[in-house]
């Protein structure tokens, strides 16, 4: 119940403009006195379905995707107009660095009290990642004023597959789109956010789409397209804003999420244990620690570009447009 009441206090700060973009939600709330749960009938949702709904026949939907979502998405950043107010001091601490780190101490706790990992080798690689990933934090936190003045966003704060929800457009005509998008979950919504954190998430997100289609390699893959769609998109949209460090904020929250990703799945490592199920824990494991290792090379970028730019004296080099 509480969450429902947060997102529709979020939806309240939403401006006019936006508020097409999300999901309104109902007054009248449904408590089940025995589940102690809450639910709500969102009639805005008539006919939609997720992104992550639509990934097995997205080739349908492709062209009109890549068009379309990334407007959309900044449309939704910009607030429905350009705006270049500051974000607020200290946001790469509380947003990025503070809670990566808050995770990595949780999932390594985790691995070690459950000991899902029996190899020895396993449990000593396990260990030196820890200890790599905390001193990333730390380098990056004596680095972080480099980063931390850039034009604030409204910010989605969950931004993956699950919560855009999709709709072949209804009023279509030869000029319309022919999509309608909405976004649901709007329990860390802020409008004094950054885009970065919810493109990062994004471009994980279908990262992991595409690996678990097992298309991680296929350049040409709708998931793909989309992935390159968005990064131009947004390329520009930093252009615009003058927003210098926003190349080198995309892997910060694609750190993030990969953590968070991470520590998501520790829950799983609980329920194979109890059901006597050690070898699934412990495969388990080592998918926790892939993500955490792919987590480790967003956070290395991210330094050495800043290590470089401040030994040079020069701004954070723009990383998306190099890839480009």
């Amino acid at each position: 119940k509480e969450s429902i009441q947060a997102e529709r206090e979020s939806y309240m700060k939403l401006p006019d403009p936006l508020r097409s973009c999300f999901v309104r939600i109902p007054q009248d709330t449904y408590t089940d006195p025995q589940e102690g749960q809450s639910y709500v009938v969102m009639p805005d949702l008539h006919e939609y379905t997720t992104l992550y709904e639509n990934v097995r026949t997205i080739a349908q939907i492709q062209k009109a995707l890549t068009r379309e979502l990334p407007p959309f998405l900044l449309y939704v950043h910009r607030g429905g107009g350009w705006n270049a107010t500051p974000a607020p001091r200290g946001i790469i601490q509380d947003l990025y660095l503070l809670p990566i780190q808050v995770q990595i101490a949780g999932i390594f706790k985790h691995l070690w009290e459950t000991a899902a990992l029996t190899d020895d080798a396993e449990r000593a690689s396990a260990t030196a990642l820890y200890i790599r990933l905390t001193e990333l934090c730390a380098d990056l936190a004596r680095h972080q004023f480099q980063l931390d003045q850039f034009p604030r966003a409204y910010m989605h704060g969950d931004l993956h597959s699950r919560n855009i929800m999709v709709r072949r457009s209804q009023t279509r005509t030869s000029t319309d789109q022919e999509l309608d998008f909405k976004l649901i979950d709007l329990e860390k919504f802020s409008p004094d956010g950054d885009a970065a954190m919810d493109l990062g998430e994004l471009l994980v997100d279908l990262d992991l789409l595409l690996t678990d289609l097992r298309k991680r390699s296929d350049r040409y893959h709708p998931l793909a397209l989309l992935e390159r769609a968005l990064t131009d998109a947004y390329t520009e949209f930093a252009g615009e804003r003058r927003d210098d460090g926003f190349a080198l904020r995309v892997p910060l929250a694609q750190a993030r999420f990969s953590i968070r990703v991470a520590k998501g799945k520790t829950r799983l490592i609980d329920r194979f244990i109890t059901a006597g199920k050690p070898n699934s824990a412990a495969s388990t494991a080592r998918e926790i620690l892939r993500h955490c290792d792919s987590a480790a090379g967003y956070l290395e970028s991210v330094l050495s570009a800043l290590t470089s730019a401040h030994t040079n004296g020069a701004s954070p080099v723009p990383l998306i447009e190099d890839e480009r």
